[in-house]
């Protein structure tokens, strides 16, 4: 799974959520927030989760890398891929949750443009090779 933006968390979520479906995942400067992250950006709560901290969590990707932590350490090598530019401290915040559970991840860090033909410039080269050696 691969995906931009909300896209990215998207992405991450449907992997955390189904290592089994998916060899890996990457994330170009995916808006992985927690709920607390998330009202402190907004100001306000989200009506779509009826306003409740544990249906934003049940849609989370910090949620799914607890349930399934075992599997996704069974992973054969590092199967995730996050860059982080513009949302730089919520990602850095999400590989700290994958570290602190041993779930292997690599990071990429680039400048502040949150536009995805900068973002594929800046992270590609990664990006490329980080897929590449998924193929089999």
């Amino acid at each position: 799974t691969m995906g931009f933006s909300m896209g990215g968390n998207g992405a991450v979520f449907f992997y955390v959520k189904h290592p089994e479906l998916f060899a890996a995942t990457v994330s170009l400067d995916g808006g992985i927030v927690t709920y607390e992250d998330y009202l402190n950006r907004t100001g306000g709560r989200p009506e779509i989760v009826s306003d409740s901290d544990y249906f934003y969590e049940f849609g989370s990707p910090y949620e799914w890398v607890k349930r399934n932590r075992k599997a996704l350490i069974e992973k054969p090598d590092t199967s995730i891929l996050l860059t982080a530019g513009f949302i730089l401290e919520a990602n850095k915040e999400f590989l700290s949750v994958l570290e602190d559970e041993e779930i292997p991840a690599k990071f990429v860090e680039f400048g502040y443009d949150h536009e995805f033909g900068y973002v594929f410039s800046e992270s590609q080269e990664e990006l490329l090779r980080f897929l590449s050696g998924k193929l089999h």
